[in-house]
């Protein structure tokens, strides 16, 4: 509980003059707005947690009760995460990102060669039309 205060405390620049609880077991949830960064995380009390590869907005909605960090984007939960003890420190979930087979991992697909192999087809094919008599040519 007092972690959420601390958080939220951060959050808002400054700390409250009172505090009301409606009951004692009543979780305190920090809901932010962040933004998520080039490599897909977003900042949460000093810490990075990931996002979906699939996320298409650049702005999340994050609730931050006591135990995890929850993502939100338009209004759908996106991502859950444990809370991370200290600051500094990342939490990427696999389920999160995309993988690539093996053969593929780091390389981009040789457009190159793909292009200049149907180039190559086709200039078999012309060739083969080409030596045909006229009347035989599909």
């Amino acid at each position: 509980m007092l972690r959420c205060h601390v958080a939220a405390s951060e959050a808002i620049g400054g700390v409250p003059r009172e505090i009301l609880y409606d009951r004692m077991k009543a979780a305190v949830i920090l809901k932010l707005e962040r933004r998520i960064s080039r490599e897909g995380m977003v900042s949460v009390g000093g810490n990075a947690y990931s996002v979906p590869d699939a996320t298409r907005s650049r702005m999340v909605e994050v609730h931050s009760p006591a135990d995890e960090v929850r993502i939100f984007e338009n209004g759908r939960l996106i991502a859950v995460h444990p809370v991370l003890e200290g600051r500094r420190q990342r939490r990427v979930h696999p389920d999160y990102r995309r993988t690539w087979p093996p053969n593929i991992r780091g390389r981009r697909p040789r457009i190159a060669a793909l292009l200049s192999s149907a180039l190559a087809t086709e200039c078999l094919i012309s060739g083969w039309l080409s030596m045909m008599p006229s009347g035989n040519r599909p």
